[in-house]
């Protein structure tokens, strides 16, 4: 229970679990593989870190060295983060790779219009995997089709922009318009290692105005 006069903090970024089911180049999971433990973050452990005295306008949940969804107990992870003081927005990024439509249900449930569920995307069916290795197309598209028909949570995919799928951008907007998510964005590959995905030849605002085209 928090005080009536919890202070106000902006944001939380919560690092849930080092499980993923990808191999993205330059990811350091794929680079330092085996150099770290992969576990997660108990509910006694969150219950600990998280103070009840502060007001969060934001709660992130977007992993590092892994993936939040593949926390073991994801659903009542996101049922502690729902009764902290002020009602915090979350914002869940992740791959949206390997889990069944009823776990997506379930999830769409629990989250409220000003949360955010925010799929990272890069490219097309033939392209998505060429960076998020281990990514299956289908199940990701089961997610995000379920998450909007089940809930009211917002849904934004993210598209790190390459060479390789920089002239995709007419063809994204059709997926964006048939599964109906709410945001697009496009942001720029920072994994300078990365040299399997070449950077892209246009620039973010070139890319964004394709999409904006068809």
């Amino acid at each position: 229970m928090s005080r009536p006069d919890a202070e106000i903090k902006e944001d939380l970024h919560l690092e849930l679990t080092s499980k993923c089911a990808l191999k993205c180049p330059a990811c350091p999971r794929t680079e330092r593989f085996g150099d770290y433990t992969v576990t997660e973050l108990s509910l006694d452990a969150l219950k600990n870190i998280l103070d009840f005295d502060y007001k969060y306008k934001i709660v992130s949940l977007c992993g590092d060295h892994g993936d939040p969804i593949y926390h073991s107990q994801f659903h009542n992870v996101i049922e502690l983060l729902l009764d902290l003081p002020g009602a915090p927005s979350l914002h869940i990024a992740t791959n949206g790779s390997g889990r069944k439509a009823d776990w997506w249900k379930a999830t769409a449930e629990l989250l409220r219009p000003k949360d955010r569920v925010i799929f990272g995307i890069d490219g097309l069916e033939d392209t998505n995997e060429l960076y998020r290795r281990g990514a299956n197309w289908q199940s990701i598209m089961t997610a995000a089709k379920t998450l909007k028909a089940s809930g009211n949570s917002q849904l934004v995919w993210q598209w790190i922009l390459f060479e390789h799928n920089q002239h995709q951008m007419p063809e994204a907007r059709k997926v964006f318009e048939d599964v109906r998510f709410d945001d697009f964005w496009v942001v720029q590959s920072f994994r300078s290692s990365d040299t399997s995905c070449k950077p892209a030849t246009i620039t973010i605002d070139e890319a964004k105005m394709r999409f904006q085209n068809g």
